[in-house]
């Protein structure tokens, strides 16, 4: 599978998590976590990777400690991006919720709910 497909599917996936609020509200706290774990964990095994050896370079001229900044801030907006959708999408069931609360309420018009208050 290409990385790139994945990477790519992440945000789409967030939104749809973030959506899913409705029927599971902490999910989107969940799904947040364990991407921030996985980041974490990324940063801790790459980071110890790099720093035995900063200067060795690889199968290119591109050094570890070069290889390790650049794909750190690469993943960094991936995760950011993907964070924010998770938000986005947990943001739209709450903006979709009181638009069709709304329109209920627009359906039944001037109908008096209970006795008129003095």
């Amino acid at each position: 599978m290409n990385p790139g497909l994945l990477f790519s599917g992440l945000p789409v996936l967030g939104v749809i998590v973030g959506a899913l609020r409705v029927r599971y509200p902490r999910l989107p706290w969940i799904v947040a976590g364990v991407l921030l774990v996985v980041y974490l964990l990324y940063l801790v095994a790459f980071g110890t990777y790099a720093a035995t050896c900063w200067d060795c370079t690889g199968d290119s001229s591109i050094t570890r400690g070069d290889n390790f900044i650049v794909t750190t801030i690469l993943l960094s907006l991936i995760l950011l991006v993907t964070l924010a959708s998770i938000a986005l999408g947990a943001r739209l069931t709450i903006v979709l919720g009181r638009l069709s609360r709304t329109m209920s309420e627009l359906r039944r018009g001037g109908e008096e709910r209970g006795p008129p208050v003095a």
